[in-house]
């Protein structure tokens, strides 16, 4: 059987192989250079009603290398992600495990990629407002949230801010900063979901997560506890493509959330996305929702809140000599769920994006800014973000690519500098193979 069996696997299996390494210069609460390696691979299988990928990464980093004491700090992630298809119902697992060491203060300053919706946290990625923040733990990468980022949840459309429930420092005391020092920490998310693809237009699904992050000792446990949320909720999704240049999209979300504080948040939003491209070059688009919020604390606290979901944003692309060049920038109000601590944090922001590409060359400017504009009262989780990317890159083959550029990250806790101005200069080179097991290699 098994000589059979091995060309079936052979169309099924492909193998991605990357490492990337870098260099920089970082200056916040002090000053250092460091360096940094993080190889990592992910096997994918793929059946007519099923798929899987089962990731690793490791990310080895020494710091400062200028001076001593020198440190090697080790951080570990590991992820599974599985799907099984019956006739339109889809039935999907996610799992994301992160562990080792880690100086959080710093942390939103050693990710290569620029601070999107689709990968916002420096430790693990995901869709995380709260881009390249400290103790920022794992973010909801379900699409579980009520926006218009892309993903292959309800947050559905192109171009618009992705608004989704992302974490605002998970497991930590927001009252003690982050100290200049190595932690041991933790933080781990499990998705389960059900979609139906009912019609053409219509999705509905419904989805289960549990979230835990912490310290990993005694020493980290004691400004990093152990916290874990669980959530429950469904959406529902229907497209209407009114025109060739038109397309509306209704979203509604139902969500309760349980925290280890004993905190409780139940939320409702619905909102209506509009896209309409003028021409190949300019679209726009424009989200307009309304949320209700029930929080409930231990100590007979009961707060509900009326915040509206807003997003507005346009696109344009044109060609530049032999290049490309491509434009984006939004402005959105959102309210931002935290499933450790079962708050949410209404914000408001703005965000951007400049890119031109020729050949092999790419340059790419990134910035967000979000404003917590919680009272007072309830401001729990109330945090400013202000983050920003100069990327430049270079591909030197189908498997290699360098380049440098700066990172700029800010945050700010009820008003209170939370991690100062920071910022980062970096030089990397990037090598990445995607193998099927049987082909030519394919970057």
């Amino acid at each position: 059987m098994l000589p059979w069996f091995a060309p079936v696997l052979a169309q099924l299996i492909t193998l991605d192989v990357r490492d990337r390494n870098e260099g920089r210069y970082v200056v916040s609460a002090d000053h250092r250079y460091e360096a940094a390696t993080r190889p990592g691979t992910t096997l994918r299988l793929h059946w007519p009603k099923y798929d899987l990928a089962l990731g690793y990464n490791v990310s080895f980093l020494i710091s400062p290398i200028d001076r001593a004491p020198r440190e090697l700090l080790v951080f570990n992630t590991a992820q599974v992600d599985t799907a099984y298809r019956i006739r339109h119902v889809t039935v999907s697992l996610t799992s994301t495990a992160s562990w080792g060491e880690v100086n959080l203060l710093v942390a939103g300053l050693q990710n290569p990629n620029p601070p999107t919706a689709a990968n916002p946290d420096p430790v693990n990625g995901g869709t995380n407002p709260n881009v390249g923040m400290p103790n920022a733990g794992t973010p909801d990468t379900t699409g579980t949230g009520t926006g218009t980022g892309t993903g292959t949840g309800t947050a559905t459309g192109t171009g618009a801010p992705g608004t989704t429930t992302g974490t605002t420092a998970q497991g930590a005391n927001p009252r003690l900063p982050p100290e200049n020092k190595a932690v041991r920490y933790q933080t781990s998310a499990t998705t389960l979901r059900v979609a139906d693809q009912t019609t053409r237009e219509l999705r509905l699904s419904a989805f289960a997560k549990y979230t835990t992050s912490g310290g990993l000792n005694d020493r980290s446990l004691i400004n990093y506890p152990v916290a874990h949320g669980t959530s429950l909720g469904a959406d529902a999704t229907h497209t209407w493509r009114f025109t060739g240049r038109d397309t509306f999209v209704t979203t509604s979300t139902g969500q309760h959330t349980w925290s280890s504080n004993r905190n409780l948040a139940t939320s409702l939003i619905t909102t209506e996305l509009w896209t309409h491209r003028f021409d190949r070059r300019f679209s726009t688009i424009t989200n307009l929702g309304l949320s209700l919020t029930r929080i409930s604390q231990p100590d007979g606290l009961v707060a509900y809140s009326i915040f509206p979901d807003f997003a507005a944003g346009v696109s344009y692309q044109t060609r530049v000599g032999r290049g490309q060049f491509s434009c984006q920038t939004s402005a959105y109000s959102t309210p931002v769920l935290d499933p450790l601590r079962a708050t949410v944090d209404p914000q408001v922001g703005i965000r951007g994006n400049l890119r031109f590409a020729q050949d092999r060359f790419a340059s790419t400017l990134t910035g967000n800014a979000g404003v917590s504009i919680a009272s007072s009262q309830v401001n729990e989780g109330a945090f400013d973000s202000y983050q920003a990317l100069f990327l430049n890159s270079f591909r030197l083959s189908d498997w290699a690519e360098i380049d440098a550029g700066a990172r700029v990250v800010q945050l700010q806790y009820q008003g209170a500098a939370f991690v100062p101005f920071s910022y980062a200069g970096f030089v990397g080179l990037e090598f990445g193979y995607l193998v099927p097991l049987q082909g030519r290699v394919k970057r």
